[in-house]
């Protein structure tokens, strides 16, 4: 089931480079962007998983997970994330302050977004 989910996966993103090449986008507008997702006590790893695919898509530099968020490997994350589990760099930090100190001492710009009940 995974490797038929994995496949789906890889197939879409053949057709979107596909369609951007048809579309006359140059191949330097796909690569990355330097915007790092902060994941702040993220409880459903479903929501990572979700996340992570969206970031693999939007190909942001990294998601830091922190505090109790899962991060990856992770099962959970791996059933919504599909692939983008492995492409999308990850790394865990305790807290949100570390997290973002350090990427302020590696010159980020901080923005926050906050979704309440």
């Amino acid at each position: 089931r995974e490797a038929a989910s994995s496949a789906e996966y890889i197939r879409s993103t053949d057709e979107a480079h596909a369609a951007a090449s048809a579309a006359g986008v140059d191949g330097a507008l796909l690569v990355g962007h330097e915007l790092v997702l902060v994941l702040d006590n993220v409880r459903s790893a479903y929501n990572v998983g979700s996340l992570l695919r969206t970031a693999d898509t939007a190909r942001v530099h990294a998601v830091l997970c922190c505090g109790y968020t899962p991060c990856p490997p992770h099962a959970k994350i791996d059933k919504t994330a599909f692939a983008a589990s492995r492409s999308v760099r990850t790394r865990h930090y305790d807290s949100t302050a570390a997290a973002l100190r350090a990427l302020r001492a590696k010159g980020f710009e901080i923005w926050a977004m906050e979704t309440t009940a």
